[in-house]
């Protein structure tokens, strides 16, 4: 039998402690559900839900409106508008409810990943994430289970979010919040071993990944896979040979594949070129949304797309710049089946307002 020391006793115990600690004042945060009683974090977050392997063949709603621009602002009713309508074209639902019910229980707690590295003219819009809010609404989704996050709370606030960490309403705050953080054991799966946020591993049944539509000087796109970067603790080891398979490997985590539910790009402002910063001389309004349930369909069409755009104003290929975007080929390979790389195996429904 072996014997534990003294060193390890007390490792033990700040480890424990620490989750502890952790808990509670992510309760503080968090909040209670509806029968007022803590969220059972401690029950769910070391059972993450199995990786679920996706169909070979998907659907992805490419939905735009030009009217939802005035000059440089963003209408949100049209924006809300075409995100619903996105939902209802995927889904094949008539009704709002119906469609988002498709995708959420109302027992659901819901983390929306939004993207807001860039500032306010290229992250995840105030206005699409509200569209967001108000399809999980229609699926009966309590406002108070619902939590817009990315890595910190300074970010989120640059991008156009107001914080909101106890308030009623939906929950808008950073895995840096008090409380929060990342979990103290990694992660693993492939090359990638990680400490997931919590706001996803103890906080959340469902997850919906966000991002922009927009170039990235690695990995040639910054989608809805890579999008996990901000929510693990070392993003900054994922990076060598065009984020692959790193970002596949990422997405793969149990806390990620086997909570993701639904994908929507935020394509109001796009950016073919000098991504992942805001460049706004390679920026163009796509006034559009781009919604999957299947992320590596979403990462192909969004692909195209800046690959289209790049034809258009006289630019090489991504691959030609060294940037290739690998990691899609990768995600739907034997090992990880996360979904369709192919246009030949995409259904692509082109919606206009």
């Amino acid at each position: 039998m072996r014997m534990h020391t003294r060193k390890e006793s007390r490792r033990q115990f700040l480890r424990a402690a620490g989750g502890v600690a952790a808990g509670a004042l992510g309760a503080s945060i968090i909040g209670c559900n509806a029968g007022g009683k803590e969220q059972q974090a401690s029950a769910n977050m070391q059972k993450p839900a199995p990786q679920s392997k996706r169909p070979t063949h998907a659907t992805v709603v490419v939905a735009r409106d030009p009217g939802m621009w005035k000059g440089e602002t963003l209408d949100a009713a049209r924006v809300q508008a075409l995100l619903m309508k996105a939902v209802r074209e995927l889904s094949g639902e008539k009704s709002d409810a119906k469609a988002w019910s498709r995708y959420f229980r109302t027992t659901d707690r819901v983390a929306v990943k939004v993207n807001c590295l860039p500032g306010r003219r290229l992250s995840t819009t105030p206005e699409l994430t509200q569209g967001i809010i108000a399809g999980l609404r229609a699926a009966g989704v309590a406002p108070d289970r619902i939590f817009v996050f990315d890595r910190t709370g300074a970010e989120l606030e640059r991008a156009g979010f107001q914080l909101n960490l106890s308030g009623s309403g939906p929950r808008v705050f950073g895995t840096d919040a008090q409380g929060m953080g990342y979990e103290n054991e990694l992660s693993l799966f492939g090359e990638v071993g990680s400490r997931v946020s919590r706001i996803v591993s103890r906080y959340s049944d469902a997850l919906i990944s966000a991002p922009v539509l927009k170039d990235h000087d690695l990995c040639g796109l910054s989608g809805c896979m890579k999008n996990m970067f901000g929510a693990i603790h070392n993003p900054n080891k994922m990076h060598p040979d065009n984020c692959d398979p790193y970002i596949a490997d990422c997405f793969s985590l149990p806390e990620f594949s086997g909570r993701a539910r639904l994908f929507i790009c935020d394509a109001t402002l796009a950016q073919y070129h000098g991504g992942p910063g805001y460049k706004p001389a390679h920026a163009w309004k796509f006034a559009g949304v781009i919604v999957s349930d299947d992320p590596v369909a979403l990462d192909a069409v969004c692909l195209d797309i800046i690959e289209k755009k790049r034809r258009e104003k006289g630019l090489p290929t991504l691959a030609k710049e060294g940037r290739p975007a690998k990691f899609i080929k990768t995600a739907a390979d034997d090992a990880h089946r996360l979904g369709a790389a192919s246009l030949k195996n995409i259904t692509i429904r082109n919606l206009n307002a």
